[in-house]
C-alpha cells in the first residue's frame, strides 16, 4: 500500500480511536455504528480516474486473504473471499436470523429477491443458477442494511421524483440541511447507505468488472457534454420564438 496513503488512512483511523490492526479494521469495516465513518466522513483515495472510500481501498490494496476471512467471518458476506458455506437456502435463513435478526426472515429475503431482480433486470432464479455464491452474498448485503439501517430500503433506492429535484440519491457529498436537524441526519444516513452498498458490491467484483461498472459514470458525463450544444441550440431557438 502506498506509504502516503497509508499515513493518511492511519491518521484518520486514529481520530476514530482505531488503527490498522486486523481487529480494529474489523470494527471499522463491519460495525453498523461506523457506517458514516467509513463512507461519507473519510478522506477518500484518488486512484487514476476514480476516488475510493478508505474501506474499498483497504480491501483491495491492504488486506490479505486471511485478514479478509477473519474480518468478514462468514462466507455469506461479500467481503469474505471464499464461497458460501452451504448451498441450502434454509442455512442462509438461519445465518441471517442469528446474525441480523428480525421477524419473517423468509418474507424479507423474498422481498429482496424481487427488488434486486427489478434493479438488474434479471430474474433472481437465474442469478442463483448462474452463481449461487454471489447471489446469496448479495442477499446478505441487502438484508443486513435493511435490518441495521433502513427498513424501507428499496422504497428509497427506487424513489422517483418527476416534479422536483431529488437530493437524497447520492453516494457522496450528502445534502447539507440545517445542523443538528433530523433532515440532515436522514440525508447523511441515506448517502452513507448508498456508499456502503457500492463499496460492498465492489468487494465481490474483479478489477475488470469494476472498470466496466465505473465506465458508466465517465460515459454519462461524456454523453452530457455531447448533448450540451444541441440542447443550447434548442433553447436559443425557443427563445427566438418568444415575441
Amino acid at each position: 500500500m502506498n506509504r502516503c496513503i497509508t499515513s493518511g488512512i492511519e491518521a484518520y483511523l486514529k481520530e476514530q480511536s482505531l488503527s490498522l490492526s486486523t481487529e480494529d479494521l474489523k470494527t471499522f469495516l463491519n460495525d453498523p455504528d461506523q457506517i458514516e465513518t467509513r463512507t461519507i466522513f473519510d478522506g477518500k483515495v484518488l486512484t487514476g480516474e476514480h476516488s475510493l472510500h478508505y474501506s474499498e481501498y483497504l480491501y483491495k490494496n491492504h488486506l490479505t486473504e486471511e485478514q479478509k476471512k477473519h474480518i468478514f467471518s462468514s462466507g455469506y458476506e461479500l467481503g469474505h473471499p471464499g464461497k458460501i458455506p452451504s448451498q441450502s437456502e434454509a442455512d442462509l435463513f438461519q445465518y441471517l436470523t442469528e446474525t441480523y435478526g428480525g421477524d419473517d426472515v423468509e418474507g424479507l429475503v423474498k422481498h429482496i429477491k424481487k427488488h434486486v431482480s427489478k434493479l438488474v433486470g434479471i430474474p433472481f432464479k437465474r442469478l442463483i443458477k448462474d452463481d449461487r455464491s454471489t447471489a446469496y452474498k448479495v442477499l446478505t448485503l441487502f438484508y443486513r442494511i435493511s435490518r441495521n439501517h433502513k427498513k424501507q430500503l428499496f422504497t428509497f433506492i427506487e424513489k422517483r421524483c418527476e416534479n422536483k429535484a431529488e437530493f437524497e440519491l447520492r453516494s457522496s457529498y450528502p445534502y447539507e440541511a440545517e445542523k443538528n436537524s433530523s433532515k440532515r441526519e436522514k440525508a447523511y444516513l441515506n448517502t452513507a447507505i448508498l456508499a456502503e452498498l457500492l463499496c460492498n458490491l465492489a468487494y465481490g467484483m474483479s478489477e475488470d468488472e469494476l472498470k466496466i461498472a465505473r465506465r458508466i459514470n465517465t460515459e454519462l458525463a461524456e454523453a452530457g457534454l455531447n448533448m450540451a450544444p444541441y440542447i443550447r441550440t434548442e433553447v436559443i431557438g425557443e427563445e427566438k420564438k418568444i415575441p
